[in-house]
């Protein structure tokens, strides 16, 4: 359907061919509108995610609370597990990534967790740097 956009002329017919015979125009665009029904959008799937997601141990939080919590960089080591596993789960193309990033790290607004992430990348970068030569 990509291939043959909503305007074109003959449109359902040229794609009832691509099929060579085995589907009429009558039963593409049922399927055409099956589909159009069952398409989710992003909040299903970041409501899925909110629901699925694995809860932070409580030894974990026991430890980070024996510790004071936080590291140097203003974040524990739980938040930053969280905060790594939801950039994983919304990539950069994710609409409102942010507002969902913040959401799967309890306590942490849109802006901490960017400063975070900044903050983590920097820190990366000049252990990369400095950490060849012996």
């Amino acid at each position: 359907m990509a291939k043959n956009p909503v305007g074109k002329p003959r449109r359902w017919e040229v794609i009832a061919e691509a099929f060579n015979g085995r589907h009429r125009v009558e039963s593409v665009i049922k399927a055409a509108k099956e589909m159009g029904e069952k398409k989710s959008d992003d909040s299903d799937s970041y409501a899925k995610f909110l629901k699925n997601r694995k809860p932070v141990d409580a030894r974990v939080e026991a430890a980070e609370m024996d510790e004071g919590g936080a590291d140097n960089d203003g974040g524990s080591s739980g938040e930053d597990i969280a905060l790594l596993n939801a950039l994983k789960a919304f990539p950069k193309d994710v609409a409102m990534r942010w507002d969902k990033v913040a959401a799967a790290v309890p306590g942490k607004s849109k802006a901490a967790c960017v400063k975070r992430v900044s903050d983590l990348k920097k820190g990366f970068r000049s252990s990369k740097a400095g950490g060849g030569a012996n």
